[in-house]
C-alpha cells in the first residue's frame, strides 16, 4: 500500500511539473524568435533578379535595400505592390530498427492496424506475459504531416522625389512595406523522452533484471519513455514605416541612408499531444497512459524596433558596384499567452485506456524578450555587356552566429546559425516597352539538421525566380514569380526525419511617373 502511494506521488509530482528533458529536432526548440530572419524583399524587380540591388536604376522599391540607387530616379515616382505566395511543408519519418523492439517501431509507422491480434487458445502451458500483447496507439497519428497556407497581402508603397541642393541632385522618399513575414510551422508526431531513437547519444535501452518467483512474470524491470506529438506555430508579419535619402555627390559616386520603425504582430501556438508512455522490456513493450501530458500554449507577440540601412554606389560606363549595411539594432517582443495542460496522474490498473485521474492546470504567462542583431551588409557588381543586357551579382553576409537571443529572465544566448546568400541575376531590354528578367540566390537559414554530421553546416536552398516589366503611358507593371525548394533530414541512429518546403510567389508592383517635376 505504502509503495502504491509513493508511486501515486511520483506522477502528481510529473502531472505538476512536467516532463524535463524532451529531445526534439533542430526545429523543435520552443518558441521565442523563430521567423525573425525571414526579411521580405519589397522589390519586384530585385526578386526576379534573384535579389540582387545594383545596377537596377530609376526604381523606388529599392529605398530599404540600397537607397544610394534612388539617385538614378529622374522624376517624381509612385509605387504600390503585393504578393501571393503557397507556402506548402511536409514531413515524413523512416525508422530502423530498435535493439529488438519491433512492437514500437510498428507504433511509430501507424501500421499496428495490420497486425492481427494473437491467438490466446495456442497458449496453454504456460501464462500470458507481456510478450503475448499487441499494443495499440490512443490515437490515429502517423509519422507523415503536410501542412499549406496561403497569403495574399499588400506589400510595399513608396513615393520619391528628386531636386537639387545647390550643385547636388538628391532624391528623398517614404514608404511603407512588410519587412519580415515570421510565418513559421514545425511538428515532430513521434516526439519521444529520452529520445531513444538516438543511440549514440543515449545508448542502448536499459532495463534492471529482477529476481523470478512466482508473483513477477517478467524478469526485468521496463525502461519508460514518453511519446509525444510536439509542434509549434506562428504567423503575422513586422511592417516598417519611413523613408530614405540619397544623393549624387558625383556623377559616379553616391550615398543613401534609410530608416524604418518596425511593428507588428502574430499568433503564436506551441503545444504537446501525449501520446502515451512506453515501457520498455527486454523484448517486448507496453503502452499506458501514466505521466501522458498534453499541453498548449496560445497567445500574442508584439513586435518593435528599428532598422537602418546606409549604401553607396560607384558606376562607370560598364561597370557599377555597391554596398550596403545594415547597422546592430536590437527587435523587442512582447507577449501574452494562455497556457493549458493536462496531465495523467495515474490509471486504473489492467485498464489504463479507459480510466485514468487526470489534472488540469491553466496559467497566463506573459512578458517580453529581445533579439540583438549584429552588423549585416552586402556587396554586388552590375556588368553592361550590351546596351540592353545587364548581368549582377551580389553577396550577402548574415553573421547570426553572434545575434544575441536576451530571454525575459535576462539570461542570454547565440541560438543562430550565420546566414549567408549568393545572388545572380539578368535582365535584357527586349524592346523599349518590355524587359525580361531571370535570377538564382542560394538562402541559409539559421538552423542545421538534427545529429547534423557537419557541425555549424546551416540547411541551404535554392529559389529561382522569372519576371517581366511593361511599360506605356508612363505607368510600369512588373510581374516575378519565385519557385524555392527546401528540402533537409534530421538523421538519428534508428530513425530519420525528412522534412520538405516548396514555396510558391507572385510578386507584382505598379510603378506610375508624373509627367513634370514638383521642383
Amino acid at each position: 500500500m505504502k509503495q502504491h502511494i509513493l508511486n501515486f506521488g511520483f506522477y502528481i509530482l510529473i502531472a505538476t511539473f512536467g516532463i524535463v528533458s524532451n529531445v526534439y529536432s533542430q526545429e523543435g526548440t520552443s518558441l521565442k524568435m523563430q521567423g525573425l530572419n525571414y526579411y521580405t524583399n519589397q522589390s519586384t524587380i530585385s526578386r526576379a533578379m534573384g535579389g540582387v540591388t545594383v545596377g537596377l536604376k530609376n526604381e523606388p522599391t529599392l529605398m530599404y535595400l540600397n537607397p544610394a540607387m534612388l539617385t538614378s530616379i529622374s522624376g517624381v515616382k509612385f509605387s504600390v505592390g503585393g504578393y501571393w505566395q503557397k507556402n506548402s511543408k511536409n514531413q515524413n519519418q523512416q525508422f530502423g530498427t530498435l535493439q529488438g523492439h519491433a512492437g514500437a517501431v510498428f507504433l511509430f509507422q501507424g501500421i499496428t492496424s495490420q497486425i492481427p491480434d494473437p491467438d490466446f487458445s495456442l497458449v496453454t502451458k504456460r501464462r500470458l506475459t507481456q510478450e503475448d500483447s499487441i499494443q495499440r496507439p490512443f490515437d490515429n497519428l502517423g509519422p507523415y504531416w503536410s501542412r499549406e497556407k496561403n497569403f495574399t497581402l499588400p506589400l510595399q508603397f513608396f513615393a520619391v522625389s528628386p531636386f537639387k541642393v545647390g550643385d547636388y541632385k538628391v532624391v528623398v522618399g517614404i514608404g511603407a512595406v512588410e519587412y519580415a513575414n515570421l510565418y513559421w510551422y514545425y511538428c515532430n508526431n513521434n516526439a519521444l523522452s529520452p529520445n531513444v531513437l538516438d543511440v549514440a547519444t543515449y545508448g542502448t535501452i536499459r532495463t534492471q533484471n529482477l529476481p523470478r518467483n512466482d508473483t513477477i512474470v517478467t524478469a526485468t524491470k521496463p525502461y519508460p519513455v514518453y511519446w509525444n506529438k510536439y509542434y509549434q506555430y506562428r504567423n503575422g508579419s513586422i511592417n516598417g514605416y519611413g523613408g530614405a535619402v540619397a544623393v549624387e555627390l558625383s556623377p559616379r559616386f553616391s550615398l543613401g541612408v534609410s530608416g524604418m520603425y518596425l511593428d507588428g504582430e502574430t499568433t503564436d501556438e506551441e503545444g504537446q499531444q501525449g501520446r502515451g508512455r512506453m515501457l520498455f522490456f527486454y523484448n517486448s513493450i507496453r503502452l499506458d497512459k501514466y505521466g501522458m501530458t498534453t499541453y498548449k500554449t496560445r497567445g500574442k507577440s508584439t513586435y518593435s524596433g528599428f532598422e537602418f540601412i546606409v549604401s553607396g554606389t560607384y558606376t562607370s560606363p560598364y561597370i557599377q558596384v555597391g554596398f550596403s549595411l545594415k547597422p546592430p539594432t536590437t527587435l523587442e517582443r512582447k507577449f501574452n499567452y494562455s497556457y493549458w495542460k493536462d496531465s495523467v496522474a495515474a490509471t486504473k490498473r489492467l485498464d489504463s485506456k479507459a480510466d485514468s485521474i487526470h489534472i488540469i492546470t491553466t496559467s497566463y504567462p506573459s512578458g517580453n524578450d529581445k533579439m540583438e542583431l549584429p552588423l549585416r551588409g552586402s556587396l554586388g557588381i552590375a556588368i553592361t555587356i550590351k546596351e540592353n543586357i545587364l548581368v549582377a551579382f551580389e553577396y550577402e553576409v548574415n553573421p547570426y552566429a553572434s545575434a544575441t537571443y536576451i530571454a525575459p529572465n535576462g539570461i542570454s544566448s547565440k541560438p543562430w546559425l550565420s546566414s549567408s546568400t549568393m545572388k545572380f541575376g539578368a535582365e535584357w531590354n527586349v524592346v523599349e516597352w518590355l524587359k525580361l528578367r531571370g535570377g538564382m540566390r542560394q538562402v541559409g537559414e539559421v538552423f542545421q539538421p538534427a545529429t547534423n554530421p557537419l557541425r555549424g553546416e546551416n540547411v541551404k536552398y535554392p529559389v529561382y525566380s522569372l519576371g517581366c516589366g511593361v511599360t506605356a503611358f508612363g505607368a510600369t507593371l512588373n510581374i516575378t514569380y519565385e519557385y524555392s525548394d527546401r528540402r533537409y533530414t534530421d538523421t538519428w541512429s534508428n530513425a530519420a526525419s525528412i522534412n520538405h518546403q516548396y514555396v510558391h510567389t507572385i510578386v507584382a508592383d505598379m510603378t506610375y511617373q508624373l509627367p513634370f517635376l514638383l521642383w
